[in-house]
């Protein structure tokens, strides 16, 4: 009943945090595209120039004057930057970049034609040709997200001989009221002046030699490396090496909503690899979940992923238990879902009624063994109906026997052990991705028994497992939980 509380206690969390992390971040499929002020040639330099788009906006500050505690280890006084960023009213500089102000206060929309036509969605682009709606159209449909999808990027650098220091994000406020203020006053500069742009704090971090990239793309949604579900037969993103889209990598497909505050979220539609990437876009297998739509705006978003596994199980032989842990790297990954894997495991098991056995071998009287093995192998997967996979595998393993003496202080402990191969199938099924339920079966055969002083392995099962009727080779049964990183 314990173990069964344990696993439903577990399950229930993922499930929790899983949603709650789902109505808490927002996507824009609309935009791909980020205009960013601030520190862009680093952005640029850490793989970011296919996704942002440069404001060329000068902003003077000295974060050394920002500080916790005025110490330059710490994170930025947030409240206190932003207060000085909007004193210098650097929102209302982003907008008259944007909308491209000139010394006489006359506004243009070239560059927000530019930056549309860049960021236009392929459906947009297939309804314009076929004369649903006219170029203009789709164009004045994509400014508000053009709009809406600018950042300000600040970092310091405090290292001595490598990058390391603190960054920080802030988001210019230009919304949908914004738009329609601008057009209101286009021919009426003075109207124009009354305009106000705030800017907001989103997130603020520390980084490391080159990982700003996947942090920063993790805590700001608008940076994270994304792309628009562009079909469903074969199922594909538009999204590519050119943005860092490697084989493999875990891409979460979501969908707009509005939550029941009337606040757009993306609520989580399916859980994908990666498969057969190419420049501009890539394959998609989907792992968990359900059917995503290329007709919906879904957007498939890189995740961070180490495409390993950790397995935590129990295992049964002949009246003999075991606990084990195995890890496996996911090695490959086809367009058919069929996967490669490397598996490193380690154990350890008794033998049934371990305290109430004694047993004599070669003049010395044992307790009765504890066992530990590690292995090492290769397994091939096959993923199918968005929530199984089945692995067949073959492992390496040897297996240790320790054997105190019943007589205590001063007796002897000995070893021996054997070297055996694992060959079976292992079964992962969903419980609340990346919680699955795992189980299987595999049959032990041992190749090479080691002899050591006074008790060899071929003493062990004459003396110590035949007689209770056990076994360390033949049928081995298994099931646990695995959680994939």
């Amino acid at each position: 009943m314990k173990l069964k509380t344990i696993i439903c206690a577990v399950v229930a969390l993922f499930m929790y945090t899983s949603t709650w992390a789902q109505d808490k971040v927002f996507y824009d499929s609309k935009a791909d595209l980020v205009g960013v002020s601030g520190d862009v040639n680093y952005l640029v330099a850490h793989g970011y120039s296919p996704l942002i788009l440069d404001n060329s906006i000068n902003i003077d500050v000295d974060l050394k004057n920002f500080h916790k505690d005025n110490n330059e280890k710490n994170l930025f006084r947030e409240k206190d930057l932003e207060d000085y960023l909007n004193g210098k009213k650097v929102g209302k500089q982003i907008l008259d970049y944007l909308f491209q102000r000139d010394q006489f206060g006359k506004l243009s929309e070239e560059l927000l034609k530019s930056r549309a036509w860049e960021n236009v969605q392929r459906r947009d682009v297939e309804r314009a040709n076929a004369g649903v709606i006219d170029a203009e159209t789709v164009l004045r449909e994509d400014y508000l997200p053009i709009l809406m999808n600018n950042y300000i990027f600040l970092r310091s650098n405090n290292g001595t001989y490598t990058e390391k220091g603190q960054w920080i994000v802030f988001h210019v406020d230009i919304d949908k009221n914004t738009l329609e203020d601008v057009f209101a006053a286009w021919e009426d500069p003075q109207k124009y002046e009354t305009i106000d742009v705030k800017v907001s704090f989103v997130k603020q971090g520390k980084y490391k030699g080159g990982n700003i990239g996947r942090k920063l793309g993790t805590k700001v949604p608008a940076f994270a490396i994304r792309g628009q579900v562009i079909s469903r037969a074969p199922f594909m993103a538009e999204a590519g090496t050119k943005i860092g889209v490697r084989n493999r990598d875990r891409m979460v497909v979501y969908r707009q909503k509005m939550n029941k505050k009337g606040e757009m979220v993306s609520s989580k539609v399916c859980t994908t690899r990666a498969c057969g990437v190419m420049e501009d876009s890539t394959y998609l297998y989907t792992i968990a979940g359900g059917n995503a739509s290329y007709k919906k705006g879904d957007i498939a978003v890189k995740k961070t992923d180490l495409n390993i596994g950790h397995s935590f199980y129990v295992s049964m032989m002949t009246k003999s238990y075991g606990i084990n842990y195995l890890f496996d790297k996911t090695m490959s990954f086809s367009r058919k879902g069929v996967s490669s894997h490397f598996l490193l495991g380690i154990g350890a098991a008794i033998l049934k009624d371990h305290n109430k056995n004694c047993y004599f071998v070669n003049g010395n009287v044992w307790k009765s063994p504890y066992l530990f093995n590690a292995r090492m192998g290769l397994g091939v997967g096959f993923t199918a109906l968005h929530c199984i996979q089945i692995m067949p595998y073959a492992t390496v393993q040897f297996e240790s026997v320790f054997l105190d003496n019943k007589y205590g202080e001063g007796a002897k402990s000995r070893m021996t052990g054997v070297f055996n191969i694992p060959a079976g199938v292992k079964v992962n099924v969903n419980l609340w991705y990346p919680l699955q339920l795992t189980a299987g079966a595999e049959y032990v055969i041992n190749i090479c028994k080691l002899k050591t002083k006074d008790v060899n392995y071929e003493d062990v099962e004459n003396y110590i497992y035949e007689p209770l009727g056990a076994k360390r080779d033949g049928f081995n049964i298994y099931a646990g939980l695995r959680i994939c990183f």
